[in-house]
């Protein structure tokens, strides 16, 4: 059967083919995939969301949005998970009725999305060393570290700059429920500041979750952008089966090494990061021994296998995230080489799609996932204000956790839009004009 080849263009101007061909048995080195193909070049094409476009011999346009869908919807469960928690912050269901426990309990479990950003990251960030001639980062590595520098930090510093002065001045009253907001001003010290400001607040209880909480995964995610090089190295030397090993090895050896001590850093995202890297090699690369990978494995099943087996375990044990996270993201890969593969599949009106491609796909989730970062950075602190604000003036527990979830809510996207405007879009590529400019540069240039 003749190749189709999907193509897809990203941050370091390469043209990356997406190629589905007939499955070949593969007899060696599964595990292996280190010769480096030159990549197909392709003509230039202007480029809408998610940069992905078949060319002209291949037949119809194909756009990857589902990147940016997925990107979108975990970070509207991170944030529904936090209006929740920011009442419910015990898990415990105490003080609200029945009903709203019940109805609502499925939002406890807000780091599953945060696993997927991070395997998603690693798929994004790898897609365009994977298919370059040498497997090596455009720039070198201080050109890679600039630019995610430019695309991280700038909306980081500005949320915290805001929310420290939201913390310290607006939120001086006692927050009788959360411990975390007992007495804001006298748990922010000046170690509180600068561990956040060189973004090492994830590795000291006393810092991790004081001024903005969910930043504690931005300084993870920044550390392994640190170890990323390394990764690709071992990979180029020895394979992703070895690459991946190691990464999970090191990610889980703080948890042994230091009993736990360091577990609300989530070191073995380290791990994930690999996963989704992983996931880049399998499902754009044109060696045969990954092509066998891509096209031999049922990959809509793995991920429902992964998922139930990663709902299992939540529901025994939803404290032992160690065990938990690396089931999510093994089901984010499978996902993620699932709809790679449909995409590439798919007619032009999308009758092939299936539900969840369709889903991801959506406008909703894809322009959520535009601007996911600041939506990210800056709910929590939002939310917290406002359930301060309701708590002072009387409200129960019920319809505080109604009034976070269905109006505060919306107010917060809004919101989270607006400084997406501000603070993000100027420093993401090309520092876009447009919605769809803006969402082409978040697939080119992923933020946690």
């Amino acid at each position: 059967m003749q190749a189709t080849q999907v193509v897809c263009a990203f941050q370091n101007g390469v043209s990356i083919p997406f190629p589905t061909h007939s499955p070949q048995p593969i007899r060696r080195k599964l595990l292996r995939g280190t010769d480096f193909m030159a990549p197909t070049p392709a003509p230039a094409q202007s480029t809408t969301n998610a940069q992905a476009v078949v060319n002209a011999n291949a037949g119809p346009r194909l756009r990857l949005n589902f990147l940016d869908g997925i990107r979108g919807l975990a970070a509207l469960y991170v944030m529904l998970h936090h209006a929740y928690v920011e009442v419910n912050f015990n898990f415990d269901g105490v003080g609200l009725s029945r009903t709203i426990y019940q109805a609502f309990n499925w939002l406890m479990y807000g780091q599953v999305a945060v696993s997927i950003f991070i395997a998603l990251s690693g798929y994004c960030l790898m897609l365009p060393v994977a298919r370059s001639a040498d497997g090596k980062l455009r720039g070198g590595f201080w050109e890679y570290i600039k630019r995610r520098a430019r695309r991280i930090l700038p909306p980081y510093y500005a949320a915290l700059a805001i929310f420290f002065v939201v913390v310290v001045v607006a939120l001086r009253w006692p927050h009788a429920e959360d411990p975390r907001w007992l007495n804001p001003v006298k748990s922010i010290r000046p170690t509180t500041l600068i561990s956040h400001l060189l973004l090492l607040h994830n590795l000291d209880d006393a810092w991790i979750y004081r001024i903005d909480p969910p930043m504690w995964s931005v300084a993870t995610e920044w550390q392994i952008y640190f170890v990323f090089p390394l990764l690709l190295s071992i990979w180029r030397r020895l394979g992703w089966g070895t690459m991946l090993t190691v990464a999970f090895l090191a990610g889980y050896t703080p948890h042994y090494v230091f009993n736990g001590a360091y577990d609300k850093a989530a070191f073995w995202y380290l791990g994930l990061f690999a996963l989704g890297m992983v996931g880049a090699i399998i499902g754009f690369s044109d060696l045969p021994i990954n092509r066998w990978w891509r096209d031999w494995l049922p990959w809509g099943a793995l991920a429902l296998i992964f998922t139930f087996l990663a709902a299992r375990r939540l529901a025994i044990d939803w404290t032992d995230k160690w065990v938990s996270d690396p089931l999510v993201g093994l089901a984010a890969l499978a996902l993620i080489l699932y709809c790679a593969r449909r995409e590439g599949a798919a007619k032009p009106d999308g009758t092939r799609q299936p539900l969840v491609l369709r889903l991801l796909n959506s406008r909703f989730a894809v322009t959520l996932g535009t601007f996911s970062y600041s939506i990210y950075l800056v709910h929590y602190p939002l939310f917290s204000l406002t359930n301060s604000a309701l708590l002072k003036a009387g409200w129960g527990r019920d319809a505080r956790v109604l009034f976070l979830l269905f109006v505060a809510s919306p107010l917060v996207i809004g919101a989270a839009y607006l400084f997406h405007l501000v603070f993000e879009r100027p420093f993401m590529p090309g520092s876009p004009h447009t919605q769809k400019a803006a969402a082409v540069a978040a697939v080119q240039s992923p933020a946690p």
